[in-house]
């Protein structure tokens, strides 16, 4: 079956049949159905999402198994490596996104491996998102820099390597271990005890209070290159500020609302791509609020904490979190801390 979309921003499914998808201009929502597709984003930043895989060992086979069909989209027929395969081109958009539905291997898995069962080119950034994982399931991200690649994974006891280039991490509950490795890397690690290695590059490392247990310990911090993130929900600090929220920062948005695998996914990776972060994001506008309104750092013990606010019926409360350690003796000044609003 062929589809054709329009030059203004259209979704397009398609059927579990082989289709051809044309989406032509705008910043189109495609989502493949279970065929041997054919899809062509074209001109502007598009979604392309309907693919799940089941990843196999690196360590036995290195890639997926093309006559697995559970590794295939969702519907689809099993087929060998020799048949055809789906066929993705983003177009000429600036930043065209790939959601792909992961499941991890017993052992160590590679994320990039699902481009044996398909052809990709022009696009920029591919989303993998995962389930809960358990500690013996190792996720390697690709030493690739074709691409921007954003790691999601909902909860367990996640161990994630990044390897090269610039890419991002969410991970929810669980006791993580994170390897940042090359390249300028995101990295949001959820509730729970987290180890994160940032290695080489300027690395974000980001904390947004959730109410659950949160704390990061960040064997590398480098002052003055890597960034401790802070997300302040905007209701919370509306009661210090006493104004509203009149600015929305920019969010990308896809057919009729955001695409997403979860709060992780919608809260973060679709503001800015998850990485567009500059103090200069969070305007003060009470000239008296200073950096220690939100953040304070002991250089001794290496310790961060982030300042939250509770609005009680005696008035307002102020918490002292902590929420990361660093190498104790570490210089960090405020240039190192970013706030943006949510």
């Amino acid at each position: 079956m062929k589809m054709y979309g329009s030059n203004l921003r259209d979704t397009l499914i398609g059927t579990a049949k082989s289709d051809t998808i044309k989406a032509l201009g705008g910043n189109d929502l495609i989502a493949t159905a279970g065929g041997v597709d054919t899809i062509l984003a074209g001109d502007g930043n598009d979604m392309i999402t309907g693919f799940s895989f089941k990843l196999s060992s690196k360590s036995t086979s290195g890639a997926v198994d093309p006559d697995d069909p559970s590794i295939i989209m969702s519907g689809a027929s099993a087929r060998s490596s020799a048949q055809k395969k789906i066929t993705v081109d983003g177009g000429d958009g600036e930043h065209d996104v790939m959601l792909i539905e992961m499941t991890a291997a017993k052992g160590v898995s590679e994320v990039d491996t699902f481009k044996t069962a398909i052809k990709v080119r022009n696009v920029e950034e591919f989303i993998y998102n995962f389930g809960n994982v358990t500690a013996d399931q190792k996720i390697l991200g690709s030493n690739s820099k074709n691409g921007i690649e954003t790691i999601v994974v909902a909860g367990g006891n996640a161990n994630v390597d990044l390897r090269g280039g610039d890419d991002a991490i969410f991970t929810g509950a669980g006791d993580d271990i994170i390897k940042a490795g090359g390249g300028s890397d995101f990295i949001h690690a959820g509730e729970g005890h987290n180890t994160v290695s940032s290695g080489s590059g300027i690395d974000h490392f980001h904390f947004h209070l959730t109410g659950t247990y949160q704390y990061t310990n960040i064997t590398d911090f480098e002052g003055g290159v890597d960034k401790i993130v802070i997300s302040i929900d905007f209701d919370q600090v509306n009661l210090i500020r006493g104004t509203s929220h009149d600015a929305p920062l920019p969010v990308r948005w896809y057919g009729d609302g955001y695409l997403g695998v979860g709060s992780p996914l919608n809260a973060y990776v679709s503001y800015n791509h998850g990485r567009e972060f500059d103090a200069d994001d969070f305007t003060r506008i009470d000239p008296d609020l200073a950096f220690d309104d939100w953040a304070l750092y002991e250089q001794s013990t290496g310790s961060i904490f982030v300042i939250h606010y509770e609005e009680h019926s005696w008035g307002l409360e102020t918490e002292v979190v902590l929420v990361a350690h660093v190498e104790p003796g570490t210089v960090i000044d405020e240039s190192d801390f970013s706030f943006r609003m949510i």
